[in-house]
């Protein structure tokens, strides 16, 4: 049918829009776009090769995490301009966490119910939340 690849992760990711940001020791700022209790997808201007060694520092829930991770994968995702007009490279990453710290995956549990319990609330017409 198509050239759908098996599943990898140990994990399920969880999609969080590049909501929160983070910086990795071996590039500039970065946007999760999605999290799992084992890894990462982030979105980045600059380029970083498969198996670099990096960490993340994430703010989460009023937390900051700094997290030991190992570079999987990296590739281009998209060019648009900066401020100055300029063209810029887009990469999306995906990082595997090296720390398997049980304090690190209550944070990133709580990161994650949160998101979901803000998806959950209804917007009726009228601005009202039911």
């Amino acid at each position: 049918m198509g050239n759908e690849q098996p599943e990898r992760r140990k994990n399920p990711r969880f999609t969080v829009g590049a909501r929160t940001k983070g910086r990795m020791s071996v590039g500039d700022e970065v946007f999760l776009l999605n999290i799992s209790f084992t890894g990462a997808m982030v979105e980045h201007t600059g380029v970083v090769r498969p198996g670099t060694m990096s960490s993340l520092d994430l703010e989460l829930r009023q937390t900051t995490l700094s997290l030991r991770c190992r570079v999987v994968w990296s590739k281009v995702a998209r060019q648009e301009p900066n401020l100055d007009g300029k063209e810029v490279t887009i990469y999306q990453t995906g990082l595997e966490f090296l720390d398997a710290l049980e304090e690190n995956r209550q944070v990133i549990c709580d990161y994650i119910q949160s998101i979901i319990e803000e998806r959950e609330i209804i917007h009726l017409p009228g601005g009202e939340e039911a």
